[in-house]
């Protein structure tokens, strides 16, 4: 893609590790691990790789926050910052909350134990038939913080029927939709291209990336995509995402971001 053609990129960074994310379960609002506050610096390198950088866009919750103090620390930025809790974590609740041994019993995932070959075959309710890995899309064992049962339209109903406990399918929509379309507005009212930086939670970066490249919601959040073939969801803390918005985009009408490039390291990206 030709830069020159961007009106808009945004570089979506995930928050350093928590105190949840170690623990693989816990308080929806923690701060950084010792180990997540001093291992910044592929992010800050990042940062200071972006030249005219108009922006930082943050998720508000501690480990946002944490985070980008030790980055504005390490690259000196004293630009401007914009809190947005849209980019807060969209999957979490109570079974991110409580150990997942409660959660297997709650919901008797115990019975989701995978046929000779690996997969276990159910029908939603709508008559089709559906098979998964129980084990790789952390359903049993359940995992907490990134069981593909919360970010798929098709596994949510059949692992966690008439849940009202995660936030619903056309929640996210509209998030998204107005998380990408403000920005897409702010570029359309700029004089000069954005670049901007995005401090997300891995959950809503990998909605923004869905919906980019593929225009759905919760139907391809497990696929593999970009140049290092990297799962959608979740994106790791040492990884980055890029998506774009481009003259022929605004001339068309486009109302989505574009994907420029899915979760790479940093380093790789850097190295491009």
């Amino acid at each position: 893609m030709d830069e020159n053609n961007l009106l808009l990129t945004l570089y979506f960074i995930r928050h350093q590790e928590s105190v949840q994310n170690r623990q693989g379960f816990g308080e929806r609002d923690t701060g950084l691990t010792k180990e997540g506050r001093v291992a910044v610096s592929d992010l800050s390198q990042l940062v200071k790789s972006i030249e005219n950088l108009n922006c930082i866009l943050t998720g508000t919750l501690k480990r946002h926050n944490q985070t980008l103090e030790r980055i504005k620390e390490e690259v000196g930025y004293n630009g401007i910052i914009i809190p947005d809790d849209s980019l807060n974590a969209v999957l979490s609740g109570q079974m991110s909350e409580q150990p997942p041994i409660e959660t297997e019993q709650t919901y008797q995932l115990s019975r989701f134990q995978p046929r000779w070959d690996g997969l276990y075959y159910v029908e939603l309710p709508d008559g089709r038939e559906i098979s998964f890995d129980p084990v790789k899309m952390g359903i049993y064992p359940f995992d907490p913080l990134y069981s593909g049962a919360y970010s798929d339209r098709d596994l949510r109903q059949a692992v966690f029927p008439g849940d009202q406990t995660l936030a619903s399918f056309d929640e996210i929509e509209r998030q998204v939709c107005n998380f990408q379309g403000s920005v897409i507005e702010k570029a359309d009212k700029a004089s000069k291209p954005l670049n901007i930086v995005v401090v997300s939670s891995c959950s809503s970066s990998g909605f923004n990336l869905e919906y980019s490249a593929f225009g759905t919601i919760g139907c391809n959040m497990s696929k593999n995509f970009g140049s290092e073939q990297r799962h959608i969801f979740p994106q790791d803390h040492d990884e980055v995402m890029v998506l774009g918005y481009t003259k022929e985009d605004l001339r068309d009408g486009r109302e989505s971001l574009r994907p420029i490039e899915g979760n790479v390291k940093i380093k790789n990206y850097l190295k491009k």
